[in-house]
C-alpha cells in the first residue's frame, strides 16, 4: 500500500529552461558549498564526541548547539541529491569524511547527540538524555540525519550513514516504546518530540530498507501525540505551539509553530498512504481546507505569529509583522505534492505552485549565498524582520532555511511529473524532459515553453510502443481567477469586475472551475483542435498514444488585479498583482517615493515589460500610478516585480498590497510625518532583531507579549543598566511620556524592568524628569504606564534608564510623548 499516485523521480527528470535549470545549477556550484562550509562547526561538535567515544587525545574543545548537526545532516542530504544528477568525486570524499565522523560520534547504544554524550547539559537541551524532549531536538536531528542517510545510499550505495541510521532508530524504539532492561531498568518514555521531522525520516528509512519497525515508529510517534503528554506552560511551552493539545486525529485546524504543525501533516498524510488509515486522511483534509480558507499568505506564506514563528487565528495575515518562514514554505510545499499523490486533485499542485514562485523562492537570492529567514508581504525599508537584518542574510545562528532551501531546489525536478499505471500527469510547467513507466510502456514526454513568463506550452509524447493512457494536465487555479484554492484570495483582470466582486460567493468559482477551464485554455492534438474533459483540475486527453504526438496549449497570463477576504483587516481598501504564478510587489528603487504612499486608481492598467537588472530576465509590470508625498497627490510611472525578486538592489520599502485609494495614501503620507518628527532614537544597547526605533512605531500593541508589533528589547542582557534615548528634530514641548512595556515571562527572558526613570536634555545637559507630584514610574504589564511632568517644558532629548531584574532582560515596545 502507497500514495496510489507516484511521483516522477528528480534523477529522471531534466530542465533545460533558462528559469529553474540555472537555479539549480547555482544550488550545486554556490548554495550547497557555502552550506557545507557555514556548518563545519557541526562537524567538530561531532568530532569531539567522537574523540571521547573513542578515548582520543587532543579533542576539539566546543559547547554544542542544539540542533546545528540537524543543518549539517540537511547538507548532506542536498549533497546526496546532487551526487544523483552529477558525479563528483572530491564532493563524494568530503561527505564520506563527514560520515566517517558521525560514525565515532555515535554512541555504543546508537544514541547521537553531541552534547549529551559530552555531558553538557544546559542550553535548553535538559539534563541528560530525553530528558526535555519537548524542546532538545534530540530527535528531530537525528529525523534529519535518517533522511540524509536514506538520500546518501541512493545516491552512492553506500552503508555507512545507513547503518548509523538504523542503528539510531532500533536505540529510539527500544528507549521510547520497549524500555530498557538490565540492572536499571527504565520505563519507556513514550512522549512524541517537541519539533516534529522523526516521523517523516522513519518513513524514508522503511522505504530504503523495508523494515516496518520503521513505519510503526512513525504512526507510534504521532498517535501518542497529545495523549501520552501535555505541556502547560504559554507560549513556546504550550501545548498547542507543539500541536500537542489534542491527539492528531482530533485536530480541525493548523495551530502552533508552522515547521513542526506542516511537518506532522506531511508525515500523516504519509502515514495514511502507507496504512490506508482514514482517520488520518480526514484530519489532515480538514486542518488543509482551514489553512488555505483562513491562515496562509498571499505567496503561500504560513505563520503570522512572530512570538511562536507560527499561526495566529483566523485571517490574522499582517504584511509588514508577519513571519512567514522559509521554512514553513517549504514544509507546505511537502505537504501539498503529498496532498496531491494522495487524492489526485490539482488544487494542492496549485497551493504548490504559488509557494514555489512566491514564497519559497524569495528564500534565496539569486546568486544561491544569501538568504531570508522570515518573508513579509511589506517592507518600510527600517523594520528589521530576518533575524536582525534588513535585507537577505549570508547566515543565520538558526540556519534551517538555508540548507532546506538547498535540499529542496536539488530534487526539484521530481515535483514535474507523476504517474500511476494508466494516467501520466503534467503537475507543473517548464522546459523539460522526462522518462515516466506506465503499466504498458515507459513514455518519453518532453514539454517547450518559457513558463512562467509565457502560457504557450508545447507537450510532445513518446511512447516506447503505441500505447492507451490517459495525460492529464493542469488547468493553474490562478487562470480561473483563483489565487489559491479557497475564498481568501480572487483576482479579476477587470478593474469594475473586481470591485463589483462579492468575495463572500466565491464558490461559485470553486464550482465553475471545470465547467470553465476549457474554455479559457484551448487545446490542440497534433494541430487539430480537441475540448478535453476537465477532471479535478486536469485536462484529460485519453486515447492510443504514438510517438511525436504533440499537444499544444496556451493559458491566457493577463495581468489580474487581486483582492483578499473582507476579515483580513490587514488588506482593507488594497489590491495585489499576479500574472500567471507570479505574484508582483513594488520597490521603492523603481518608484522613487515609498511604497506605503502609492496608490493605484480604479481604471489604473499595468502592461507586462520584460526587464533585465541584477536578479536576471522578468516581466514586470508597468503602468501610471499615483503617490501622496509631502501634500501633493502625484502621478507616477509604477513598476512592479516579481515578489521573489525583491531586496536584489538594496535596502528601501516594499509592497506586495497597495492602497487603492487616495484618502489611505493620504493617511499613510501624515504618518510618515509624522514619525520623521518624533525623532531617531538609540541606545546603551539593543538586540539586532529589535531595534530601538521600534518604539515610535505607529503600530499598537494588544498586550505586552504581541508578537505582531516590533518592539527593543536589550537581549540578552540581563541584570544590566540600559538606556534609550530619543532626539528630536528640534526642541519641543513635553508634558506626558506613556511607555508600554516587552515582558515574554513565563516562557521568555524578557520581564517588566526592577526601576526606571526619565531625563531630559537642557542646553547640554541631562536632568531629572520633572514628574507630577501624583505620579510614580509604574512597571504594568499590558498597558501604558503614563508619567505627567509636573510642568510642560521644551527639550531636544529624552532618555529612559533602565535597571533589568536579576535573571532578566527587558524590553520597549512603545513610547508616546506628548
Amino acid at each position: 500500500m502507497d500514495y496510489p499516485i507516484k511521483p516522477v523521480p528528480f534523477t529522471d527528470v531534466q530542465f533545460n529552461d533558462t528559469f529553474w535549470q540555472p537555479r539549480i545549477e547555482t544550488n550545486r556550484i554556490s548554495t550547497i558549498p557555502l552550506a557545507l562550509k557555514k556548518t563545519e562547526p557541526a562537524v567538530i561538535y561531532l568530532d569531539a564526541a567522537r574523540h571521547k567515544n573513542l578515548n582520543l587525545k587532543n579533542a576539539p574543545k566546543v559547547k554544542p548547539h542544539r540542533f546545528h548537526t540537524s543543518d549539517l545532516y540537511k547538507v548532506i542530504e542536498a549533497a546526496a541529491y546532487s551526487l544523483q544528477t552529477r558525479r563528483d568525486a572530491k564532493l563524494e570524499k568530503q561527505l564520506d569524511d563527514i560520515i566517517e565522523i558521525i560514525q565515532g560520534a555515535q554512541a555504543t547504544d546508537g544514541y547521537l547527540y553531541v552534547a549529551h554524550i559530552l555531558g553538557i547539559n544546559d542550553g535548553g537541551m535538559g539534563k541528560g538524555r530525553y530528558d526535555f524532549v519537548f524542546h532538545s531536538h534530540e530527535l528531530y536531528n537525528i529525523g534529519h540525519l535518517y533522511e540524509a542517510a536514506a538520500a546518501y545510499y541512493q545516491a552512492t550505495g553506500k552503508r555507512k550513514l545507513l547503518d548509523v541510521a538504523i542503528k539510531s532508530a532500533k536505540h529510539v524504539n527500544k528507549v521510547f516504546f520497549i524500555g530498557v532492561e538490565g540492572r536499571c531498568p527504565q520505563r519507556p518514555i513514550n512522549q512524541a518530540p517537541g519539533h516534529q521531522e522523526i516521523e517523516i525520516g522513519l518513513v524514508k528509512l522503511y522505504r530504503v530498507t523495508g523494515n516496518k519497525l520503521f513505519l510503526d515508529m512513525s504512526k507510534k510517534f504521532l498517535d501518542i501525540r497529545g495523549v501520552t503528554f501535555k505541556p502547560e506552560g504559554r507560549g513556546t511551552m504550550s501545548a498547542s505551539y507543539a500541536q500537542q493539545h489534542k491527539p492528531v486525529t482530533e485536530q480541525t485546524e493548523p495551530v502552533g509553530h508552522s515547521v513542526r504543525a506542516i511537518y506532522m501533516y506531511s508525515a500523516m498524510a504519509d502515514i495514511a498512504a502507507l496504512t490506508g488509515e482514514k482517520s488520518y486522511i480526514n484530519a489532515v483534509d480538514t486542518i488543509w481546507k482551514n489553512m488555505v480558507n483562513k491562515k496562509m499568505s498571499l505567496t503561500g506564506g504560513l505563520g503570522a505569529e512572530t512570538g511562536i514563528e507560527g499561526f495566529g487565528a483566523d485571517y490574522d495575515l499582517p504584511n509588514l509583522k508577519v513571519y512567514n518562514e522559509t521554512c514553513a514554505s517549504i514544509a507546505n510545499m511537502f505537504w501539498n505534492h503529498r496532498m496531491f499523490l494522495l487524492h489526485g486533485d490539482a488544487k494542492y499542485l496549485d497551493v504548490f505552485e504559488r509557494v514555489l514562485y512566491n514564497g519559497f523562492l524569495a528564500g534565496v537570492n539569486v546568486e544561491g549565498n544569501r538568504f531570508f529567514y522570515t518573508n513579509p508581504l511589506e517592507s518600510d525599508g527600517k523594520y528589521i524582520f530576518n533575524h536582525g537584518k534588513k535585507e537577505r542574510s549570508e547566515w543565520f545562528g538558526t540556519a534551517c532555511c538555508p540548507v532546506n532551501i538547498a535540499r529542496t531546489m536539488a530534487q526539484l525536478p521530481g515535483y514535474m511529473y507523476a504517474h500511476d499505471k494508466n494516467n501520466l500527469y503534467v503537475c507543473l510547467y517548464g522546459q523539460s524532459k522526462a522518462i515516466i513507466p506506465l503499466a504498458e510502456t515507459k513514455v518519453e514526454i518532453e514539454q517547450t515553453t518559457e513558463y512562467p513568463w509565457n502560457g504557450k506550452i508545447r507537450i510532445t509524447v513518446n511512447p516506447e510502443k503505441k500505447t492507451k493512457f490517459s495525460l492529464r494536465i493542469r488547468i493553474p487555479g490562478w487562470s480561473q481567477n483563483q489565487p489559491v484554492p479557497g475564498d481568501l484570495y480572487v483576482a479579476r483582470t477587470s478593474p469594475s469586475a473586481i470591485n463589483a466582486l462579492n468575495i463572500e460567493s466565491k464558490n461559485n468559482l470553486n464550482q465553475n472551475r471545470e465547467a470553465g477551464a476549457s474554455r479559457d485554455v484551448s487545446f490542440t492534438l497534433n494541430d487539430k483542435k480537441i475540448n478535453p474533459e476537465i477532471i479535478n483540475g486536469f485536462a484529460v486527453i485519453d486515447r492510443e498514444w504514438e510517438k511525436g504526438d504533440i499537444v499544444k496549449f496556451e493559458i491566457p497570463m493577463p495581468v489580474k488585479k487581486v483582492k483578499s477576504h473582507p476579515n483580513i483587516k490587514y488588506n482593507k481598501n488594497k489590491i495585489a498583482f499576479e500574472r500567471g504564478p507570479i505574484i508582483y510587489c513594488a520597490e521603492e528603487i523603481d518608484n522613487k517615493v515609498k511604497t506605503q504612499l502609492i496608490y493605484i486608481p480604479e481604471k489604473a492598467e499595468l502592461k507586462p515589460v520584460n526587464k533585465k537588472d541584477v536578479f536576471g530576465n522578468i516581466t514586470a509590470l508597468q503602468g501610471k500610478a499615483h503617490a501622496f508625498v509631502n501634500g501633493t497627490d502625484k502621478e507616477i510611472q509604477f513598476t512592479a516585480i516579481p515578489y521573489y525578486a525583491w531586496n536584489h538592489r538594496g535596502v528601501g520599502s516594499m509592497c506586495v498590497w497597495l492602497s487603492d485609494n487616495i484618502k489611505d495614501a493620504k493617511e499613510a503620507s501624515i504618518a510618515e510625518t509624522k514619525k520623521a518628527a518624533a525623532g531617531t532614537v538609540s541606545a546603551s544597547y539593543f538586540c539586532p532583531s529589535d531595534p530601538p526605533s521600534s518604539i515610535l512605531d505607529e503600530y499598537e500593541p494588544e498586550n505586552s507579549r504581541d508578537g505582531h508589533v516590533s518592539r527593543c528589547t536589550f537581549w540578552p542582557h540581563k541584570g544590566t543598566e540600559e538606556w534609550l534615548q530619543i532626539t528630536f528634530p528640534k526642541k519641543r514641548k513635553v508634558s506626558t511620556v506613556s511607555v508600554y512595556w516587552f515582558d515574554d515571562t513565563p516562557t521568555g527572558g524578557c520581564k517588566v524592568p526592577e526601576s526606571w526613570e526619565l531625563e531630559y536634555k537642557d542646553n547640554g545637559k541631562w536632568n531629572k524628569f520633572p514628574v507630577y507630584i501624583t505620579d510614580d514610574y509604574r512597571d504594568f504589564k499590558d498597558q501604558y504606564n503614563v508619567v505627567h511632568a509636573g510642568k510642560e517644558f521644551e527639550t531636544d532629548a529624552l532618555r529612559i534608564k533602565i535597571k533589568l531584574q536579576k535573571g532578566f532582560s527587558s524590553g520597549i515596545i512603545k513610547c508616546i510623548i506628548e
